[in-house]
């Protein structure tokens, strides 16, 4: 029986506004491993030039799986906060 999966939605906001959004994405696709996929992303500005990334992934539907998810996005030197968003069962 194949695992149920989950679509969830994160706000991640860089450390400042010299920071390449593009490069947090490519980053944040090399750190998360084979069983979490990068779907739909999009900057959406804040104030003063900062903009944050709404970045939507699926993982397997397991324990843990969004503290995981957080944790690897967090390791990335240029990101300043990670906000789960949204979360829902495909």
């Amino acid at each position: 029986m194949k695992m149920a999966r989950v679509k969830i939605v994160y706000k991640i906001l860089p450390r400042d506004i010299e920071v390449d959004l593009n490069d947090i994405i490519t980053k944040i696709k090399r750190n998360l491993g084979g069983e979490i996929e990068v779907g739909r992303f999009k900057f959406e500005p804040i104030a003063f030039g900062l903009q944050a990334i709404l970045i939507e992934l699926t993982a397997p539907e397991k324990d843990g799986i969004t503290d995981e998810i957080e944790n690897n996005i967090k390791r990335i030197e240029s990101i300043g906060e990670v906000e789960m968003m949204y979360q829902s069962r495909m």
